[in-house]
């Protein structure tokens, strides 16, 4: 195990089919972070992973996505065992619950509980959630011609693209 205490985990995917929702994206990469040490995750790392870390509490930012996401690679693993075990936070939904208990709204709408307004909020700095690659690809829309590749071949804007969500994960939910 890398973690001992509640860590940050954070999937990257294939584009979200808007014509059927009900399609789960397929898992690129996923970083996991502490705020202290952070590893990068393939699909081929991700199963063993979590298992090593089975009972060590998993921070999300949208936890239904990304554990529907890890779901499809990794049915045997059952992901929502920790749900059941309370063993999952979420927060975009702490986000959502603090919101509604100081402001009186659920922060719900266009980008009213998106990790960049957390972050802004809570930690005071920007996510950049416009870079690209040096193909001019959009990063947070482009990670899937990453799926199946070698780490090595993964352009490292991409890596800092996904380190950089992980950790303001983590550091939302510390806040939080």
């Amino acid at each position: 195990p890398v973690f001992r205490d509640a860590f940050a985990l954070d999937t990257e995917t294939t584009l979200i089919d808007h014509e059927r929702p009900w399609l789960v994206p397929t898992y690129v990469l996923g970083a996991a972070c502490d705020g202290e040490h952070g590893v990068f995750l393939t699909r081929a790392q991700l199963p063993a992973f979590l298992r090593a870390h089975d009972g060590v509490p998993l921070v999300f930012h949208n936890a239904p996505f990304d554990l529907a996401v890890i779901h499809q690679l990794v049915p045997q693993l059952d992901i929502y065992r920790h749900v059941e075990r309370g063993k999952v936070w979420d927060t975009q939904l702490l986000h959502r619950l603090y919101t509604l208990a100081t402001a009186g709204h659920t922060a719900q709408g266009k980008g009213g509980s998106t990790l960049e307004t957390c972050a802004a909020t809570y930690l005071g700095v920007a996510l950049p959630k416009d870079d690209c690659d040096s193909h001019g690809n959009l990063v947070r829309l482009s990670f899937a011609q990453y799926l199946q590749r070698p780490p090595d071949e993964i352009e490292p804007v991409y890596l800092e693209y996904v380190a950089q969500d992980t950790l303001a994960t983590y550091l939302v939910y510390m806040e939080l």
